[in-house]
Protein backbone atom coordinates (compact mmCIF):
# COMPACT_ATOMS: atom_id res chain seq x y z
CA UNK A 1 0.00 0.00 0.00
CA UNK A 2 2.94 2.25 0.81
CA UNK A 3 4.96 1.16 -2.47
CA UNK A 4 1.47 2.48 -4.21
CA UNK A 5 0.98 5.75 -2.69
CA UNK A 6 4.78 6.79 -3.31
CA UNK A 7 4.26 5.75 -7.47
CA UNK A 8 1.07 8.00 -7.45
CA UNK A 9 2.55 10.84 -5.75
CA UNK A 10 5.96 10.20 -8.19
CA UNK A 11 3.06 10.33 -10.82
CA UNK A 12 1.62 13.48 -9.99
CA UNK A 13 5.10 15.09 -9.18
CA UNK A 14 6.35 14.61 -12.58
CA UNK A 15 3.33 15.31 -14.41
CA UNK A 16 3.10 18.83 -13.22
CA UNK A 17 6.61 19.45 -13.48
CA UNK A 18 6.41 18.76 -17.29
CA UNK A 19 3.53 20.85 -17.27
CA UNK A 20 5.61 23.66 -16.02
CA UNK A 21 8.64 22.65 -18.17
CA UNK A 22 5.64 23.35 -21.78
CA UNK A 23 4.88 26.17 -19.77
CA UNK A 24 8.68 27.46 -19.17
CA UNK A 25 8.92 26.44 -23.30
CA UNK A 26 6.68 28.53 -24.47
CA UNK A 27 7.76 31.91 -25.63
CA UNK A 28 6.51 35.54 -24.49
CA UNK A 29 6.79 38.56 -25.63
CA UNK A 30 8.81 39.58 -28.47
CA UNK A 31 10.78 36.52 -28.69
CA UNK A 32 11.43 34.51 -31.57
CA UNK A 33 8.59 31.63 -32.04
CA UNK A 34 6.75 28.89 -34.09
CA UNK A 35 4.08 29.53 -36.24
CA UNK A 36 1.69 27.40 -35.57
CA UNK A 37 1.55 25.72 -38.90
CA UNK A 38 5.47 25.71 -39.15
CA UNK A 39 6.92 22.59 -37.77
CA UNK A 40 10.13 23.80 -36.71
CA UNK A 41 10.83 21.94 -33.27
CA UNK A 42 13.89 24.20 -32.51
CA UNK A 43 11.07 27.13 -31.94
CA UNK A 44 8.81 26.93 -29.78
CA UNK A 45 5.13 28.70 -29.57
CA UNK A 46 3.66 31.30 -28.11
CA UNK A 47 2.60 31.89 -24.96
CA UNK A 48 -1.62 32.18 -26.09
CA UNK A 49 -3.42 33.09 -23.00
CA UNK A 50 -1.24 36.34 -22.36
CA UNK A 51 -2.52 37.34 -26.09
CA UNK A 52 0.18 36.77 -27.99
CA UNK A 53 0.45 34.95 -31.34
CA UNK A 54 3.71 34.46 -33.66
CA UNK A 55 3.74 37.03 -36.40
CA UNK A 56 6.92 37.40 -38.84
CA UNK A 57 8.54 35.05 -36.17
CA UNK A 58 8.08 36.63 -33.06
CA UNK A 59 5.69 36.53 -30.30
CA UNK A 60 3.33 39.79 -31.07
CA UNK A 61 -0.28 40.62 -29.64
CA UNK A 62 -3.21 38.88 -31.46
CA UNK A 63 -5.82 41.29 -31.54
CA UNK A 64 -5.77 44.16 -33.53
CA UNK A 65 -5.16 47.79 -31.77
CA UNK A 66 -3.88 45.80 -28.42
CA UNK A 67 -0.34 46.24 -26.98
CA UNK A 68 1.84 44.75 -24.42
CA UNK A 69 1.40 45.81 -20.73
CA UNK A 70 4.62 45.27 -19.21
CA UNK A 71 2.85 45.76 -15.75
CA UNK A 72 0.19 43.56 -16.55
CA UNK A 73 2.59 40.89 -18.53
CA UNK A 74 0.15 40.33 -20.69
CA UNK A 75 -1.70 41.90 -24.15
CA UNK A 76 -4.36 45.08 -23.40
CA UNK A 77 -6.94 46.35 -25.66
CA UNK A 78 -7.36 50.25 -26.21
CA UNK A 79 -11.25 52.13 -25.74
CA UNK A 80 -13.33 50.87 -28.84
CA UNK A 81 -11.14 47.99 -29.58
CA UNK A 82 -11.62 43.94 -29.41
CA UNK A 83 -11.09 42.19 -26.33
CA UNK A 84 -11.40 38.55 -25.69
CA UNK A 85 -10.82 36.09 -22.23
CA UNK A 86 -6.96 36.72 -23.05
CA UNK A 87 -6.46 40.20 -24.02
CA UNK A 88 -7.85 42.56 -20.97
CA UNK A 89 -9.07 46.13 -21.83
CA UNK A 90 -6.24 48.34 -20.55
CA UNK A 91 -8.86 50.76 -19.15
CA UNK A 92 -12.45 50.57 -18.50
CA UNK A 93 -14.18 46.83 -19.35
CA UNK A 94 -14.60 44.60 -22.42
CA UNK A 95 -18.47 44.41 -23.06
CA UNK A 96 -20.90 41.68 -24.45
CA UNK A 97 -20.35 42.76 -27.89
CA UNK A 98 -16.05 42.00 -26.89
CA UNK A 99 -15.20 45.84 -27.10
CA UNK A 100 -13.66 47.78 -24.29
CA UNK A 101 -15.95 50.62 -23.12
CA UNK A 102 -15.70 52.72 -19.87
CA UNK A 103 -17.70 51.48 -16.97
CA UNK A 104 -21.51 52.78 -16.78
CA UNK A 105 -21.14 56.61 -14.68
CA UNK A 106 -17.13 57.29 -15.99
CA UNK A 107 -16.31 59.90 -18.74
CA UNK A 108 -13.70 59.30 -21.82
CA UNK A 109 -11.10 61.34 -21.47
CA UNK A 110 -10.33 64.04 -23.99
CA UNK A 111 -7.38 61.83 -25.31
CA UNK A 112 -10.10 59.54 -25.94
CA UNK A 113 -7.60 56.39 -24.63
CA UNK A 114 -8.68 56.54 -21.70
CA UNK A 115 -11.59 56.69 -18.76
CA UNK A 116 -12.24 59.14 -16.57
CA UNK A 117 -12.23 57.68 -12.34
CA UNK A 118 -15.50 58.57 -11.05
CA UNK A 119 -16.40 60.29 -6.95
CA UNK A 120 -14.12 57.52 -4.62
CA UNK A 121 -12.43 55.26 -7.12
CA UNK A 122 -8.82 55.50 -6.55
CA UNK A 123 -6.18 58.08 -8.55
CA UNK A 124 -2.85 59.18 -8.82
CA UNK A 125 -3.04 62.34 -10.07
CA UNK A 126 -5.59 64.93 -10.79
CA UNK A 127 -5.75 64.31 -14.75
CA UNK A 128 -7.20 60.62 -13.21
CA UNK A 129 -10.32 62.07 -12.36
CA UNK A 130 -13.70 63.32 -14.41
CA UNK A 131 -12.88 66.90 -14.70
CA UNK A 132 -16.04 67.64 -15.68
CA UNK A 133 -17.59 66.95 -11.94
CA UNK A 134 -14.82 68.96 -10.73
CA UNK A 135 -12.66 65.81 -8.84
CA UNK A 136 -9.70 66.27 -8.09
CA UNK A 137 -7.26 63.76 -6.87
CA UNK A 138 -7.40 63.73 -3.17
CA UNK A 139 -4.97 61.69 -0.84
CA UNK A 140 -5.40 59.02 -3.78
CA UNK A 141 -9.04 58.96 -4.30
CA UNK A 142 -11.37 61.32 -6.96
CA UNK A 143 -12.99 63.54 -4.32
CA UNK A 144 -14.01 67.45 -4.33
CA UNK A 145 -11.72 70.00 -3.59
CA UNK A 146 -11.84 71.60 -0.30
CA UNK A 147 -14.56 69.09 1.28
CA UNK A 148 -14.63 71.50 3.76
CA UNK A 149 -16.83 74.18 1.55
CA UNK A 150 -17.84 71.62 -1.45
CA UNK A 151 -19.84 68.41 -1.48
CA UNK A 152 -20.48 65.79 -4.32
CA UNK A 153 -24.12 65.95 -5.18
CA UNK A 154 -24.48 62.04 -6.47
CA UNK A 155 -28.13 62.97 -8.47
CA UNK A 156 -26.21 65.23 -10.85
CA UNK A 157 -22.88 63.75 -10.38
CA UNK A 158 -20.99 67.24 -9.54
CA UNK A 159 -19.05 68.91 -6.74
CA UNK A 160 -21.22 71.91 -5.73
CA UNK A 161 -20.48 74.34 -2.83
CA UNK A 162 -21.76 74.56 0.71
CA UNK A 163 -24.74 76.92 1.75
CA UNK A 164 -23.11 79.70 2.68
CA UNK A 165 -19.82 78.91 1.88
CA UNK A 166 -17.91 81.61 -1.15
CA UNK A 167 -19.16 80.59 -5.09
CA UNK A 168 -18.32 82.17 -8.07
CA UNK A 169 -21.01 83.57 -10.32
CA UNK A 170 -19.13 82.69 -13.56
CA UNK A 171 -20.76 79.47 -15.81
CA UNK A 172 -17.13 78.24 -15.60
CA UNK A 173 -17.50 77.75 -11.29
CA UNK A 174 -18.29 75.14 -9.07
CA UNK A 175 -22.16 75.63 -8.76
CA UNK A 176 -24.19 75.74 -5.62
CA UNK A 177 -27.19 73.48 -4.67
CA UNK A 178 -29.81 73.09 -6.83
CA UNK A 179 -32.11 74.50 -4.23
CA UNK A 180 -29.55 77.76 -3.89
CA UNK A 181 -28.48 80.53 -6.10
CA UNK A 182 -24.81 82.51 -5.69
CA UNK A 183 -25.77 85.98 -4.51
CA UNK A 184 -23.37 89.32 -3.72
CA UNK A 185 -22.87 88.91 0.35
CA UNK A 186 -24.54 92.02 1.63
CA UNK A 187 -21.54 93.31 3.36
CA UNK A 188 -19.33 96.48 2.12
CA UNK A 189 -15.93 94.78 2.95
CA UNK A 190 -17.22 91.79 1.06
CA UNK A 191 -18.52 93.47 -1.83
CA UNK A 192 -16.33 91.19 -4.31
CA UNK A 193 -17.62 88.33 -2.89
CA UNK A 194 -20.62 86.36 -3.15
CA UNK A 195 -22.01 82.76 -1.29
CA UNK A 196 -24.61 80.54 -1.95
CA UNK A 197 -27.84 81.24 -0.41
CA UNK A 198 -31.37 79.14 -0.68
CA UNK A 199 -33.52 80.09 -2.99
CA UNK A 200 -37.24 81.19 -2.69
CA UNK A 201 -38.38 77.19 -3.42
CA UNK A 202 -36.44 76.17 0.22
CA UNK A 203 -35.94 79.53 2.09
CA UNK A 204 -35.01 77.37 5.43
CA UNK A 205 -31.94 77.23 6.40
CA UNK A 206 -31.80 74.43 8.54
CA UNK A 207 -28.73 75.64 10.81
CA UNK A 208 -31.63 78.87 12.09
CA UNK A 209 -34.29 76.72 12.14
CA UNK A 210 -35.34 75.57 16.03
CA UNK A 211 -35.07 71.55 16.77
CA UNK A 212 -34.28 70.10 12.93
CA UNK A 213 -31.11 68.82 12.78
CA UNK A 214 -29.98 65.95 10.15
CA UNK A 215 -28.37 62.85 10.67
CA UNK A 216 -26.84 62.65 7.30
CA UNK A 217 -23.13 63.18 6.58
CA UNK A 218 -23.71 66.76 6.37
CA UNK A 219 -25.30 66.82 9.66
CA UNK A 220 -22.87 70.13 10.11
CA UNK A 221 -23.48 71.86 7.19
CA UNK A 222 -27.13 74.10 6.46
CA UNK A 223 -29.42 72.73 4.10
CA UNK A 224 -32.18 74.11 2.09
CA UNK A 225 -35.73 73.54 3.57
CA UNK A 226 -39.13 74.46 3.47
CA UNK A 227 -40.65 74.73 6.58
CA UNK A 228 -44.75 73.80 6.60
CA UNK A 229 -47.34 73.55 9.10
CA UNK A 230 -50.66 71.94 9.91
CA UNK A 231 -51.88 69.59 7.34
CA UNK A 232 -49.22 69.91 5.17
CA UNK A 233 -47.78 67.42 3.04
CA UNK A 234 -44.22 65.74 4.44
CA UNK A 235 -42.33 62.96 3.60
CA UNK A 236 -41.63 60.84 7.09
CA UNK A 237 -40.31 57.71 5.19
CA UNK A 238 -37.33 59.52 3.68
CA UNK A 239 -33.94 59.35 4.97
CA UNK A 240 -33.07 62.87 6.68
CA UNK A 241 -30.38 63.55 3.89
CA UNK A 242 -33.44 63.27 1.31
CA UNK A 243 -35.98 65.24 3.21
CA UNK A 244 -36.71 69.06 2.04
CA UNK A 245 -40.54 69.59 3.44
CA UNK A 246 -40.16 69.46 6.94
CA UNK A 247 -42.95 70.40 9.67
CA UNK A 248 -42.36 73.04 11.97
CA UNK A 249 -41.35 71.57 15.52
CA UNK A 250 -41.78 75.06 17.03
CA UNK A 251 -45.36 74.61 16.91
CA UNK A 252 -44.56 71.16 18.44
CA UNK A 253 -45.77 69.23 14.91
CA UNK A 254 -44.74 65.81 13.37
CA UNK A 255 -44.86 64.16 10.22
CA UNK A 256 -47.46 61.47 10.76
CA UNK A 257 -48.81 59.37 7.50
CA UNK A 258 -47.65 62.42 5.17
CA UNK A 259 -49.43 65.21 7.18
CA UNK A 260 -47.54 67.65 9.75
CA UNK A 261 -49.99 66.83 12.59
CA UNK A 262 -49.97 67.24 16.58
CA UNK A 263 -48.98 64.35 18.84
CA UNK A 264 -52.16 62.94 19.45
CA UNK A 265 -50.92 60.76 21.68
CA UNK A 266 -50.47 63.56 24.34
CA UNK A 267 -53.63 65.11 23.96
CA UNK A 268 -51.95 67.71 21.98
CA UNK A 269 -54.57 69.51 18.97
CA UNK A 270 -54.23 72.47 16.79
CA UNK A 271 -54.49 75.82 18.12
CA UNK A 272 -55.69 77.76 14.61
CA UNK A 273 -55.70 80.91 16.79
CA UNK A 274 -52.06 80.92 17.98
CA UNK A 275 -51.22 78.17 15.39
CA UNK A 276 -49.45 76.04 17.04
CA UNK A 277 -50.05 72.20 18.65
CA UNK A 278 -51.35 72.96 22.34
CA UNK A 279 -53.73 71.22 25.10
CA UNK A 280 -56.93 71.48 26.39
CA UNK A 281 -58.32 72.05 29.48
CA UNK A 282 -57.50 70.25 32.77
CA UNK A 283 -54.30 69.31 30.67
CA UNK A 284 -50.44 69.50 31.91
CA UNK A 285 -48.49 72.99 30.41
CA UNK A 286 -44.81 73.30 30.37
CA UNK A 287 -43.90 76.76 30.29
CA UNK A 288 -40.11 78.23 29.59
CA UNK A 289 -38.64 79.42 33.10
CA UNK A 290 -35.38 80.69 30.95
CA UNK A 291 -35.66 81.80 27.34
CA UNK A 292 -31.97 79.86 26.98
CA UNK A 293 -31.86 76.41 26.83
CA UNK A 294 -28.72 75.11 27.35
CA UNK A 295 -27.14 73.00 24.63
CA UNK A 296 -26.75 69.98 26.91
CA UNK A 297 -30.74 69.91 26.61
CA UNK A 298 -31.45 67.74 23.74
CA UNK A 299 -34.34 70.14 21.87
CA UNK A 300 -35.07 67.10 19.29
CA UNK A 301 -36.79 64.38 21.42
CA UNK A 302 -40.06 65.03 21.50
CA UNK A 303 -40.76 64.36 25.74
CA UNK A 304 -42.57 66.89 27.68
CA UNK A 305 -39.48 67.84 29.65
CA UNK A 306 -37.46 69.45 26.94
CA UNK A 307 -40.35 71.86 25.10
CA UNK A 308 -42.71 74.51 26.00
CA UNK A 309 -46.20 72.71 25.99
CA UNK A 310 -48.68 76.03 25.73
CA UNK A 311 -52.59 75.89 26.39
CA UNK A 312 -55.28 76.65 23.74
CA UNK A 313 -56.07 79.54 23.08
CA UNK A 314 -58.57 81.20 26.05
CA UNK A 315 -56.64 78.87 28.24
CA UNK A 316 -53.80 79.61 31.16
CA UNK A 317 -51.25 77.53 32.12
CA UNK A 318 -51.17 77.75 36.04
CA UNK A 319 -47.96 76.67 37.06
CA UNK A 320 -47.19 73.67 39.80
CA UNK A 321 -43.93 73.05 39.89
CA UNK A 322 -40.71 74.62 38.92
CA UNK A 323 -37.27 73.69 37.32
CA UNK A 324 -34.89 75.13 36.28
CA UNK A 325 -35.83 75.83 32.65
CA UNK A 326 -39.40 74.43 32.86
CA UNK A 327 -42.33 75.05 34.79
CA UNK A 328 -44.84 72.63 34.94
CA UNK A 329 -48.66 73.75 34.93
CA UNK A 330 -52.07 72.98 34.43
CA UNK A 331 -54.29 74.56 31.88
CA UNK A 332 -57.31 76.11 33.30
CA UNK A 333 -59.30 79.26 32.34
CA UNK A 334 -57.95 82.54 32.09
Amino acid sequence: MKQLNLLTLSLVFFLQLHLLQETLAYQDYGQPCRPSNYYNFNLQPCRDWLGLTCTSGTCQCRLTNSSFDTTRHSCVASLGSECDGATECATGYCNRRRRCQCHPGQRLASDGRSCLKRFGEICSNDSNCDTISRLRCVSGVCACPNQTETYYHHDTSLCRVRIGSVCQQANDGLQCPTDANCVPIPNPELQNFSWCQCNSTYPTPSDSFFGYKSSSSRNSYPTCLRVHTHNDSCHDGLSPSRIRNVCNSTSLLTCVAGRCSCDVDRDHKWDSVNERCAVEKGRTCFMRSNNILPESININVAVPTDREVHCMAGLKCVILTNTEYLSKGICTDE
